[in-house]
């Protein structure tokens, strides 16, 4: 009985570790991916690749611009948030004891920033949206299988 009582508290300690550890992989995502680039020059490589992908007009194009715009002034603190992320992480794996609302506390922090990325982007996504005729969209639809493809992998 004794044995059973301390597996089920590591399983607890695992747990709560790999929850940890997902977090910190969310706080890298939130990151970017081109940590090598800034915001800006993601945006305008996005432009640029849109533009000629989907065959955008003007009107188009400058709508898609307040897309990346929106997202450069969102992305302008990415780096301080992500590296206060990963120091979250970092203090609660090597501490000694890890609660349920100190990993709470963190999934709450990505889950904000989530929230608040998705506000600043969601009116100029529309906005885009609203741009594109049938064909465009089922252009983007194809680019976006292929992203999943690409996660399922």
């Amino acid at each position: 009985m004794g044995l059973r009582h301390t597996f089920r508290g590591r399983r607890k300690w695992f747990a709560a570790f790999g929850a940890v550890v997902i977090i910190a992989g969310i706080g890298f995502a939130v990151g970017g991916h081109h940590h090598h680039h800034d915001a800006q020059a993601r945006a305008d490589w996005a432009t640029k690749i849109a533009s000629h992908k989907l065959d955008l007009d003007d009107v188009q194009r400058a709508e898609f611009r307040k897309v990346a715009d929106a997202y450069v002034a969102v992305s302008a603190g990415d780096r301080g948030i992500a590296q206060d992320l990963v120091r979250q992480t970092r203090d609660l794996v090597v501490a000694g004891a890890v609660t349920a609302s100190d990993v709470s506390g963190v999934a709450d922090r990505v889950k904000s920033e989530f929230d608040r990325r998705l506000d600043a982007l969601t009116p100029s996504l529309l906005s885009f949206h609203a741009t594109l005729d049938g064909d465009q969209r089922e252009k983007l639809g194809r680019t976006l299988d292929r992203v999943l493809r690409r996660l399922s992998d």
